[in-house]
């Protein structure tokens, strides 16, 4: 049985390779719920770990979603019709680091708008 509260995010390679036995990252798909289990474990969480949870499950209608890390980090690449498109979600104002990706920045002014433009 499936309830669709998580989605896991496996590391991607830069050439596509999908690793799954590397760490993973785990995203609530409902801010709702991520407030409410946050609440029962008591741990305090950041608006920008919901924002991502919000974008990756967005973007995980579209494709496949994964992620990437090393020195830096690629919060979600979406996999789309063979193609790699990386976003890097920033709710605060940080320069980002070197990636090897052609990385999309998501701010707090364009997330909105981009999550309203997402073409099912």
């Amino acid at each position: 049985m499936h309830l669709f509260i998580l989605k896991v995010l496996y590391w991607i390679r830069t050439d596509g390779r999908v690793m799954s036995r590397k760490n993973k990252k785990i995203h609530v798909t409902d801010p709702f719920l991520y407030d409410a289990l946050a609440r029962w474990v008591r741990v305090n969480i950041y608006d920008e770990q919901k924002v991502e949870s919000v974008v990756s499950s967005h973007l995980n209608r579209i494709g496949e979603i994964f992620y990437w890390r090393d020195s830096t980090e690629v919060d979600v690449i979406l996999r789309h019709k063979d193609k790699l498109l990386d976003f890097e979600v920033k709710w605060t104002v940080k320069t980002p680091g070197r990636k090897p990706f052609n990385t999309r920045i998501l701010d707090r002014k364009t997330i909105p708008i981009f999550l309203a433009s997402i073409k099912w």
